[in-house]
């Protein structure tokens, strides 16, 4: 039995070669493939075999159901293919969806709406994720507020906050109420971080706010 670099005891994977009619595909498995990618894949057992094993699970609760190579299974059944190489795990069916996850990140197509029906976003985010790639989980008002930037919000002073603080904006829309603002709230001119123009710095802090008021 061969050993890690830290000396543990490391396990080897056999290879079995499996009734292709006795593996069952997982009815959570969240990856898509074109027709392209069948092609493909198609083309390179034709080729070369089945040269990456079927991962397959061997836990009592979950027998022979596939954790990794659902669509090389697939494609191998079109060509006729009775038996293919197989290695099997033993894992609870989290591990299982897990492992599952984790071998697809990076291949091919994601089902969008198997994933949001089988996993959470949480989980999609810790095996490796991104924001980007998880969209499908937003509200519609998410989205559209996602969508909010300094050239189309409604209002362009500054269209999202940090969530690490609070915030309460008045909106003066002439300049009589600008001009009322400036004197009961004591606004000073200030000159845009962004360039050299000069305007209203209309955000202050509450002690700000409350000496202005006291006064």
């Amino acid at each position: 039995m061969a050993k890690t670099k830290d000396g543990k005891e490391e396990k080897q994977l056999i290879i079995q070669y499996v009734d292709i009619d006795s593996l069952i595909p997982a009815e959570y498995n969240p990856r898509n493939t074109t027709e392209e990618e069948k092609q493909a894949i198609r083309a390179s057992i034709k080729r070369f075999g089945i040269v990456d094993p079927i991962i397959v699970n061997r836990h009592p609760d979950r027998l022979n159901i596939i954790v990794g190579g659902h669509q090389r299974v697939k494609e191998a059944k079109t060509l006729g293919y009775k038996k293919v190489p197989c290695v099997f795990v033993e894992l609870t069916l989290d591990l299982e969806r897990e492992l599952n996850v984790r071998l697809n990140k990076n291949t091919g197509h994601f089902d969008e709406g198997m994933l949001s029906v089988h996993f959470t976003r949480e989980f999609l985010k810790e095996v490796g994720f991104k924001d980007k790639e998880l969209a499908f989980f937003l509200t519609d008002y998410e989205k559209k507020f996602n969508a909010i930037n300094n050239s189309n919000c409604e209002m362009p002073i500054v269209p999202k906050f940090s969530e690490q603080y609070d915030a309460v904006i008045i909106v003066s829309t002439n300049s009589i109420d600008t001009s009322f603002l400036e004197t009961a709230l004591r606004i000073d001119s200030a000159r845009s971080y962004k360039n050299s123009r000069t305007g209203k710095a209309m955000i202050i802090t509450v002690e700000q706010f409350k000496e202005a008021w006291e006064q």
